[in-house]
This record gives structure tokens, C-alpha cells and sequence, in this order.
């Protein structure tokens, strides 16, 4: 992740997916969503107005935000890294909030940290992040956490990746 941010800090135009391996994995950070902006909900609202490739336009309400955004806080490989804290942009991790929205916030954060962290960072498993950043030249420089992967801590990488 050391790497991929400074190639991008170089030159804006630099990789901008990777595969990071996490050597330590910090608890996880939790922040109040709160409601959308006016500027998301407009983004939504363009993007539900344009018809799909039948001519059909989304009629579907619109989306309720998450309760919380949450953050990994980690170390990657490089043996210099002063640790790096990302949001994590998993469709799997607002499903969760939206199916156990009911729940109160301690037994919601409870859930989000057992599927999040303790699945994710374990002694059965190797831990790496799917990093991307943003299209928008102002954020290229902000690299999010997209999915998880973690393959069995005695398996080769040829038999798990693909």
C-alpha cells in the first residue's frame, strides 16, 4: 500500500487497483453515516434517471444510508509503513447494516466486527485488501478497501486466487 501511494503521490495517472497484503490488522473504526448529502442524493437520483441498455429507467426507492461508515486501520508489508486507515466500499458490509438495521448500535458494531475483523483477520487464514482509488483527480490520492481476500494460511497462491 507504501508503494501504490507513492506512485500515485508521483504521478496521478499510477496504478490505481492492488492486492495488499495486511501484516497488522488494528480494531475497526466506526463513524456515524449520517443522512445523504444533497449532492449524493442528486448523484442517485442522475444515475436511477438514465435508462438501462432496454429503455427502462430504476423506479426503485432510494437507497437508505448505512449507519456507519467503517474504516480499517492496518500496517501493509512495507517494513517502513507508519500505518494506513481506509473505509471500507463493500456492498456485503451496507447489506449487513440494511438486513440488521433493527439491531441497537452495540450488537450492530458486534456483527460488523465479526464478519469485518474476526473472519477476516484470523490464524486460519492470510489477509489481503482489494485497494482502489478514485476516478476524480482531487481524490486519486485516497485509496479504499473494496473486498477481502483470504485465502487458507497454508495454500499456495495458484490454488486460491483463481
Amino acid at each position: 500500500m507504501c508503494d501504490l501511494r507513492l506512485g500515485v503521490e508521483q504521478d496521478l495517472n499510477a496504478q490505481s487497483l492492488g492486492l495488499i497484503e495486511v501484516r497488522k490488522l488494528e480494531p475497526l473504526v466506526f463513524e456515524y453515516h449520517g443522512p445523504w448529502s444533497a449532492e449524493q442524493i442528486a448523484s442517485m437520483s442522475a444515475a436511477m434517471a438514465q435508462p438501462d441498455l432496454l429503455g427502462e429507467v430504476d423506479d426503485a426507492p432510494m437507497l437508505t444510508p448505512p449507519r456507519y461508515k467503517v474504516k480499517y486501520r492496518y500496517y501493509c508489508a512495507s517494513p517502513d509503513c507508519k500505518r494506513h486507515e481506509q473505509s471500507i466500499l463493500d456492498w456485503e458490509l451496507t447489506a449487513l447494516q440494511y438486513h440488521n438495521r433493527r439491531l441497537s448500535d452495540v450488537d450492530l458494531r458486534a456483527l460488523i466486527t465479526k464478519k469485518f475483523y474476526d473472519e477476516m483477520w484470523n490464524d486460519k487464514v492470510r489477509t489481503y485488501f482489494f485497494v482502489g482509488n478514485f476516478a476524480d483527480i482531487v481524490k486519486r490520492r485516497n485509496f479504499s478497501v473494496l473486498g477481502v481476500y483470504k485465502p487458507p494460511r497454508g495454500s499456495d497462491y495458484a490454488s486460491t486466487l483463481f
